[in-house]
């Protein structure tokens, strides 16, 4: 290993992360009114073959190889994907639309037009997360659904059973997630980072304080990771078997860990404003002046986060807060 002299909790090694989810940039007025669009094929033929289903719309019986329960849940599942398109696409467009206002307001201020940050500080997403989940897991099983009692209940191949059962498996993992992230949502609740300055810039110091109305309480190792990431479009296959995907990859971190055991108790109101900061907990790093600035209104972003996890009996926490780190202008 070549000398440095970085301290040894630095680490610039571009490495992917797995079992986290990228950060998409902003779609813009663009791509929200794209996924609008194609949303409304998807949303249309949903309500088409529900419509058959209930026996609304009549079609010869000869065509149905289905009992009519299982037809209509293949319109529900239509009609869920083009929903949430749908809604996806309005809030790319209602985003757009703010930051706009926010640019001629600051125009200066280059980073009011890259995301909607609240200067005051950022709150954990627990709940959202754990409303995402259950959603993904609904969807997931009304999908499988039909498969199920088609292939499985049915007279099908061994490999096709085979294939719905590992998916059938996946399902069951998603249940145990969406369960494990409600526990913790119940057991510490929403916490908090409240900024002392906004926004951060490189080669200067990152002040914050973490809020936690309902604490930690006991742990044996607690982490906070100071890290950037950058996402990288993946594209594979061709034609009909084109597929895309977003990696995550950390291009630096500052790591800083407790290996004893301590306790965290309750702390300071999840909306306190960055002015009564008094009962949080200080959080200090150093932010490299080489480093790479915040841009999440491109389609591979780049942006830094706090992630904070603490070992602890029965459900751990852990929570990641998005920064607002930026070169000084």
């Amino acid at each position: 290993m070549p000398e440095t002299d970085e301290p040894s909790n630095i680490n610039r090694e571009r490495k992917r992360l797995t079992g986290v989810t990228a950060r998409k940039g902003h779609a813009g007025v663009a791509g929200g009114t794209v996924a609008m669009v194609a949303s409304l094929f998807f949303v249309g033929m949903g309500v088409f073959i529900t419509l058959i289903g209930l026996g609304v719309v009549h079609v010869k019986p000869s065509s149905i190889h289905a009992p009519m329960w299982v037809i209509s849940l293949v319109g529900l599942i239509f009609f869920m994907a083009g929903a949430g398109v749908f809604t996806g696409g309005l809030k790319a467009l209602r985003t757009a639309g703010k930051l706009k206002q926010r640019a001629a307001l600051h125009p200066n201020e280059p980073w009011m037009a890259d995301h909607l940050w609240d200067p005051e500080g950022t709150t954990s997403n627990a709940g959202r997360e754990v409303f995402s989940a259950l959603l993904v897991t609904l969807f997931i099983a009304v999908f499988l659904t039909p498969f199920n009692y088609i292939f499985v209940l049915g007279d099908a191949p061994f490999f096709a059973k085979a294939i719905i059962g590992f998916f059938d498996l996946f399902l069951v993992g998603m249940v145990g997630m969406t369960v494990y992230r409600f526990m913790r949502w119940q057991k510490y609740g929403q916490t908090r980072l409240v900024f002392t300055g906004f926004p951060f810039f490189l080669g200067q110091t990152l002040d914050v304080n973490f809020i936690s109305p309902r604490g930690i309480g006991s742990y044996t190792k607690l982490k906070f990771e100071l890290r950037c990431i950058e996402v990288e479009k993946q594209v594979s296959g061709s034609g009909k078997n084109r597929s895309t995907s977003y990696i995550p990859y950390r291009i630096y971190q500052d790591l800083y860990e407790i290996d004893q055991p301590g306790e965290l108790g309750p702390t300071a109101n999840p909306v306190a404003p960055a002015s009564d900061v008094t009962q949080g907990v200080p959080i200090t790093f150093l932010l490299p002046s080489d480093g790479r600035a915040t841009n999440l209104s491109v389609d591979e972003p780049t942006y830094w986060e706090l992630l904070i996890h603490a070992d602890t009996p029965g459900v751990d926490f852990e929570a990641t807060y998005l920064l607002p780190v930026y070169k000084p202008v």
